[in-house]
Order: structure tokens, then C-alpha cells, then sequence
């Protein structure tokens, strides 16, 4: 059986050896009186993903886009083969059963690599808001946003990733259930004109070069709510001011408060339009977007890395851990000397450092809890990106054989650097002081295959899209010393990363 689907890994799907592979598949299932999940690799014609993501429907169709532009790699993902959505307080366990049940009875072409593997993609709201929707501001119409948000897991039925490079490549993974009583025939009839639709879809709208610059249409121009263009945020400065109060009265040490900003569209406006703008603005960031189904577009470009377990090499089964400790912010300088007093006073400023400190901190004693030894914590460095710069801190170590990707991801989320500390008590006063529901907004998204390894982004720098309304989200962690006025100041330059996306 493996050889015969290895065989379409090379070359365009050939009928007899797809039929050859999905009849030993079906003698399987009636063999053992149970449908088989099947995963079958196909090499196709180069193609940027997200050109693919930009013809996906999003509102009827399962879809997840993931890319982190220096790395030269992207993946884009649609419909579902099957799917999960888990709620309550054991979620990513509940999440990790369903992976771990599913990835043991999938068959896969061997050998797999990073573009042929099949993975299991995940979209985790902030908490587990069992039944609850995501509600709107005052300014926007009650419907925009009212559709319940749950935690979702799904294998695609569509799987396509492109590495970008000297030598680059594009595979189409399709993973199937085979039942018993399946006509064949009918199966290849169903599949192979939408392989060749996808294949279309990539070679009519993109044109693939060094750069990879990508035919979309620019996006339309944006209509605030706000007559201003961040408004006063003058609820935001009224919460920051009860945390600080509630900070020295011994309730907390920190907690991270986040602002949101409501957006009309001229026009509806596809979510690909705003994605190739993320990551032309932001190549060392995670771009991001999980579409529900439903119209809602979840998308972002998150600096921020919450788990990433690889292998040590090609060669070792041995996998290793890396998460990072990001906190703190400055603005970027216009010039390179402004740019670096800004960033040496970042380094030096006290409330700032101890922000970063309780985030480096509360990492490495939850992974310590599950086993896991890694780093010592190194004095942090500054993360530049476009418009912003942070205190950086990598943390790494191996990761223990019986564990999952999804346990690193219990353990950690939601980290001080979104929530606050400590977590129990900081949550709490989130529901109290901001007035709408986060949604995914700071939740884990990214994915985990079969073989033990992930990755998960923590969804910050994000913005709800849905037809043409845009929610766009930011935050900033309120600590002893903080000021209200200079946190809004963060937030709002956070908003304009976004902004700047859609204009």
C-alpha cells in the first residue's frame, strides 16, 4: 500500500495508482469492518497558498492559512475531513484525545516531510466560553460579531504548502475516509476536479518570484466608527486605572488589559486582501488566519511564538521545545540614533523589565512542572519589528517523549504576557474590566501532526473580519508604575499595525 501511494508523491496523481492505493485501503476496511482515514501526497505546480486562501468561499468553508515569511514557507488549508470543537476546562486535553485517537489510525505516504505530513489545525479561544459569543461595542450593529466562538480542531480535506527557495516546492495533501462499500471510481471523480481547480486557482492569480508577489485586488478603503481614528478609548484609560488600583492593594501583580476598535468597510472585503499585507509589513511574524465557516475570519500577524516542537534534525526522533518570553514595548525611531535610544531606554526602564521578568518567570516554572528543563533565563534582548520593539527572551530545552505539543500549550496559555498574574485572579478582572468578549483574540492557533510536533502562535496583533465589518484587537500589561495614558499610547500604536493593513 505504501509504495503505491509513495508513487504519486513524485509526479502529478496518476487514475491506476490512486485506484491502487484506495482498493487496498478499502479491502482494509471491510477487512477490519471500519472506514480507514487515508492521507494521499501530491506534488503539483508551484503555487503561493495565498492565492489559493483568496478563492477559498469564507462563508461556507472551513479554512486556515499559516505562514512565517523568513522562514519561506507557507500552508494554506480548507474544508475538513474531520473536525472537533472541544469546550470546558479540560479543552486542550479533550483536544489532545481527539489528535492522538485520530493520528494513530490515519495512513500516511512514507517517508513524510514538512510539506507532505498531514496536521491537525487548531483555533483556541482566550478561555473557554462555553456557548458565550463574541459581543460588540455600542457603535456596531449587534449582528456583526454575535456568533459563538468555540475552540476548533480539524484535519483538512485540502492541505497545501509551498517552500519558497532556489528549489522551490508545492504539495497537495488530500486525506480521505475510505468506507467499506466506497465506489472508487466515484471517489476520483469527486476529487480530481478539485485538485485541478486548486492547481488553476494558483496558477491564474499569482505569480511566483523572489519576492512572491501575489495578483489580489488592493483592499478597499476603511470607514472608522469612530469619528476619530482610534477614538478616545477613554474606557480602556477607565480600566487600566481600576487595575492599577487593584495592583496596590496587593491583588495583583500584573494584568494585561486590551482594546478594541470597530471598523466599517466601504465594500466587503476578502480576508487574503488584508493577510498579504500582514506579511509583506511583518515577514518575521506568524501570519495567520482561521476562517470558521461562518463568514468570521480570524486573522493576524503575531510576533509572539507560545510552542514550537521540532525534531533536533532529519536524523533524531529527540524533539525540542522553544518558546520565548515577550513583554514590553517602545515605538520604533525615524532615524537609526533615535531608533536606538528608544530601544536602550526599553532595556533599561524598570517597569518594563519587570513585566518581562514576571513573563520569563512564571514560562519556565510551568514547563518545569511538566518535566521539561530548559535554559536559564538570559538577560532579554530587543525584538524590532515594523512600527515596534520588544524585550525578547528565547527559552528552549527538549521535550519528553510522552508529552504532546497540546500539553505545552495547556501549561503555558494564557501566559502573563496576555493574561496577567496571578492567572486565576488576573482572568477574573479581565471579564470585570473590559466590556466585550475576546474571542479568540490571544488564544492559541496553529497546528500539530501525528509525529508529535507543532506550533502555536498566540493570536495577538489580530483583527475579526466579517463581511465589512472589521473588530480589530490590542493589548498592553498594566503593572506597579504603569500610566493609563502611556498604556492607550501602546494600544493605539499596536491598532495601527493593523490599520495600515487595511488602508
Amino acid at each position: 500500500m505504501i509504495s503505491a501511494i509513495g508513487q504519486l508523491t513524485s509526479q502529478s496523481p496518476r487514475p491506476s495508482a490512486l485506484y491502487q492505493a484506495l482498493e487496498t485501503i478499502r479491502r482494509t476496511a471491510r477487512r477490519q469492518f471500519q472506514p480507514q482515514l487515508i492521507s494521499i501526497a501530491f506534488d503539483i505546480s508551484v503555487v503561493d497558498p495565498l492565492s489559493i486562501f483568496s478563492q477559498i468561499n469564507q462563508q461556507q468553508t472551513l479554512s486556515f492559512y499559516w505562514e512565517k515569511s523568513d522562514r519561506k514557507q507557507a500552508m494554506v488549508a480548507m474544508d475538513n475531513a474531520i473536525k472537533i470543537t472541544v469546550t470546558g476546562p479540560n479543552r486542550f486535553q479533550q483536544a489532545r484525545d481527539w489528535v492522538q485517537h485520530h493520528s494513530d489510525r490515519l495512513i500516511t505516504p512514507q517517508p513524510t516531510d514538512e510539506l507532505t505530513q498531514p496536521r491537525f489545525l487548531c483555533g483556541f479561544p482566550f478561555l473557554d466560553n462555553s456557548g458565550s459569543s463574541t459581543q460588540v461595542s455600542a457603535q456596531a450593529p449587534a449582528q456583526a460579531f454575535a456568533q459563538a466562538v468555540t475552540a476548533t480542531l480539524f484535519l483538512p480535506r485540502w492541505q497545501i504548502s509551498t517552500a519558497y527557495g532556489d528549489r522551490s516546492r508545492t504539495v497537495a495533501v488530500l486525506n480521505l475516509t475510505i468506507n467499506p462499500h466506497d465506489d472508487l471510481e466515484q471517489l476520483w471523480r469527486q476529487y480530481q476536479p478539485q485538485l485541478n481547480q486548486i492547481q488553476t486557482w494558483g496558477n491564474t492569480t499569482t505569480e511566483i518570484s523572489r519576492d512572491r508577489s501575489l495578483s489580489i485586488v488592493a483592499p478597499p478603503p476603511i470607514q472608522a466608527w469612530q469619528n476619530s481614528d482610534l477614538g478616545d478609548g477613554q474606557d480602556f484609560v477607565d480600566g487600566v486605572k481600576r487595575a492599577i488600583a487593584d495592583i496596590q492593594n496587593g491583588h495583583l501583580r500584573k494584568v494585561v488589559l486590551s482594546h478594541v476598535l470597530d471598523l466599517k468597510l466601504s465594500t466587503p472585503t476578502h480576508p487574503a486582501t488584508l493577510l498579504h499585507n500582514l506579511r509583506q509589513r511583518y515577514p518575521n511574524c506568524y501570519t495567520f488566519a482561521f476562517g470558521t465557516g461562518t463568514g468570521q475570519t480570524f486573522l493576524g500577524a503575531s510576533p509572539e511564538c507560545l510552542v514550537n516542537i521540532q525534531r533536533y534534525s532529519s536524523h533524531s526522533n529527540q524533539r525540542h521545545l522553544y518558546t520565548e518570553a515577550l513583554a514590553g514595548s517602545a515605538p520604533r525611531g525615524t532615524n537609526l540614533v533615535d531608533d536606538k535610544q528608544l530601544g536602550d531606554r526599553l532595556l533599561s526602564n524598570t517597569k518594563e523589565c519587570h513585566e518581562h521578568r514576571l513573563v520569563a518567570e512564571f514560562i519556565i516554572e510551568r514547563l518545569q512542572q511538566l518535566g521539561i528543563q530548559t535554559n536559564a533565563i538570559a538577560p532579554p534582548q530587543l525584538r524590532k519589528l515594523a512600527n515596534i520593539q520588544h524585550l525578547h527572551a528565547p527559552i528552549a530545552g527538549p521535550f519528553p517523549s510522552h508529552l504532546s505539543p497540546l500539553d505545552a500549550v495547556a501549561a503555558l496559555h494564557p501566559t502573563p504576557a496576555v493574561a496577567g498574574t496571578p492567572r486565576p485572579e488576573a482572568i477574573a478582572r479581565i471579564a470585570q474590566y473590559e466590556s466585550f468578549d475576546r474571542g479568540f483574540y490571544a488564544g492559541p492557533i496553529g497546528w500539530v501532526d501525528g509525529q508529535g510536533l507543532g506550533e502555536f502562535a498566540v493570536g495577538i496583533r489580530s483583527a475579526l473580519l466579517s463581511g465589512d465589518r472589521a473588530r480589530l484587537y490590542a493589548g498592553a500589561g498594566i503593572v506597579a508604575g504603569s500610566d493609563p495614558h502611556r498604556e492607550l499610547a501602546e494600544v493605539r500604536l499596536k491598532l495601527q499595525a493593523l490599520l495600515a493593513a487595511l488602508v
